[in-house]
This record gives C-alpha cells, structure tokens and sequence, in this order.
C-alpha cells in the first residue's frame, strides 16, 4: 500500500469517531477554523479556486468577495465531512428524518408509473446525505461514481453508503449496461453531472466558458426512455432541505448529438443558477473548465456517441 494511502486510511480512521461526536452547534466553529487552516495557511487548492471564481464571476466581485467565497467553500466542505462522520454512527431512519424533502411527488409518480428514472445533480452542498436520504426513506436509488485511487478508503465509503440501502456501479466499461439494467428494474440512478469529463463529454456553457460535461444523463434518457429529474440539497438552519423538481420536458432536435447537448445544457444552466443562488455551497476546488474545446471538432465524443457507456465513465478526474 502507498505510504500516503496508509496515511489517509489512518487519519480517516482515527478522526471519524472524535469528528462524529462533534455536536451540532459545534460544527460551524470547528469547520471554520479547518477552513483557514486549509485555505489560508496551507492554501490548498487556493489558487484553482480563486481561479475558478474569477472566470464564474468576473467583475462582478471584487478580489476579497471572491476569496471570502473560497474561505466559505472550505468551511461548507468542512462542515459536509463532519456531517459524513455523524452519519456513521446514525441510523438511516435517523438520517431520513432529519432532511426535509420538497418534490417528493415527482419521485412518487415515477415509482407509481414502474419505470426508472435519471436523477441529475452536482457537487453541492452535501451530497452524500442527498443519496443516504433519498436510500434511506426507500427510494430505490442506484448512485454512479469513480472509483477512489485508495482502496480501503474506497471500501470504507462503499460500506458507508451501502449501509442507508443504496445501490453503487463503478464507472467502467460495463457501467453504462450496468445503468441501463437498474433504469429497466425501475431504479433511481444519481448521477452528478458538474465534473470535467475530458474528450468523453460535450462542451456546454457554464458561467460564460465551454466546459467539457458528461454525457451520461443525456444519453441514457435517449437510449432508455427514462425521465431525467434535477435535484439538489440544502443546508438550511443546520439541517438539510432535499428539493426535488419535474422532470425535464423533452427537447426536439435534428439529431442525438444535437439533443444531448442541448439537453446537458439544460441541467448545466439549472445548476449554475443553483450555484449563482449560494456560491459557498459548490466544489470550487475542482478544475472544472480544464478541457478546453477543439475549434473544430466542439461536439459529444465519438465514444460518447456509440460506446456502449453511455458517457459514464471518463478518466479519473478526482484529483
């Protein structure tokens, strides 16, 4: 095992246990001094942030509004891992309870209907309590995600996420059949959709830029039928407020490309304007607009057209 994985493991496990008993009223404290310890002192990722902010919001902030968004982003991540940690000593109908959940109709019409569905959301808030949630109160849920390069790490949170009911694919060559298998039993599949997605995806704006973004929700809807439904989550007063919108209306287009595209744009706009709502609240951290666009081939890979992925599986990206 690599010496920095050992140390990773060993922190994890020696921090989940003290970081779980951290009472609530605590956590913003203890969260904000992790962030200037990390965004201030060790500046980690400080540079990818600021520049990140500065291409979403331009002239419109000044310099110190951009970093006092940065320093906030810290703390709400800070805030999510110690929620994570809470969680693991939690009961699902503990943690179901503790999330209010609007739109739950539309979830509920799907499950009446028999059919599966694509629920598209991003790196917002805290994202894992939206999936435990959602698993947690019987929703049949199948979440999508990159394997972590540390193994037990990876197996720890495999076991975490498991543990509230829900079903896990591994993006790789067989998680787009894999997806199409749980959309066709009537599944929920999550898939956040905000990550760089290198030459696998389609070039949308976000925040006035081309960002290269996956295609899977897009292409599964096409191949499948399934409705694809936004949804987000809320930290609100301490706790968490799940929403749930309708589903997308189809779009006609002259071709698949051009109606994943213009579907995947879309989501994205729904998701900046989520972002523009609470900027604090998104992974900044993350090298979103990394892949710049080919003047001359600006389109859905070829692979993400006619690969049996569906788009579900670009390179490792969590670095």
């Amino acid at each position: 095992m690599h010496p920095r994985h050992l140390a990773e493991w060993g922190l994890l496990r020696a921090l989940t246990p003290v970081a779980g008993r951290v009472p609530r009223p605590a956590r913003r404290a203890v969260a904000c001094i992790l962030a200037v310890l990390v965004y201030d002192v060790m500046r980690l990722r400080r540079r990818v942030v600021e520049d990140n902010l500065s291409r979403a919001f331009g002239g419109h902030m000044t310099v110190r509004e951009r970093r006092r968004i940065g320093r906030r982003c810290y703390e709400e991540l800070a805030v999510g891992a110690l929620e994570i940690a809470w969680m693991t000593r939690m009961s699902p109908s503990r943690v179901a309870a503790e999330c209010r959940v609007e739109g739950i109709e539309f979830l509920e019409a799907v499950r009446a209907s028999g059919t599966g569905c694509i629920l598209a959301t991003g790196h917002l808030g805290n994202w894992e309590y939206l999936a435990a949630c959602m698993a947690a109160r019987g929703m049949p849920i199948t979440a999508v995600g990159a394997p972590m390069r540390n193994r037990r790490v990876d197996r720890w949170l495999h076991d975490f996420r498991t543990g509230f009911g829900m079903e896990l694919i591994r993006r790789g060559r067989s998680s787009g059949r894999a997806a199409v298998r749980a959309l066709r039993a009537g599944r929920m599949l999550l898939l956040l959709v905000d990550q760089d997605a290198r030459r696998a995806g389609v070039f949308v704006d976000f925040f006035g830029h081309p960002a290269s973004t996956p295609v899977g929700a897009a292409s599964l809807a096409l191949h499948t039928g399934a409705p694809i439904i936004p949804c987000r989550i809320i930290r609100d007063d301490g706790g968490h407020v799940l929403r749930v919108y309708p589903p997308l209306v189809r779009h006609s287009a002259v071709d698949r490309r051009e109606w994943t595209r213009a579907t995947m744009q879309e989501i994205t706009t729904m998701l900046e304007s989520w972002i523009r709502e609470r900027p604090s609240s998104w992974f900044w951290p993350h090298r979103r607009f990394k892949t710049r666009p080919d003047p001359a081939t600006n389109n859905v890979s070829s692979n993400a057209r006619e690969g049996d992925h569906h788009g579900l599986d670009p390179p490792d990206h969590q670095a």
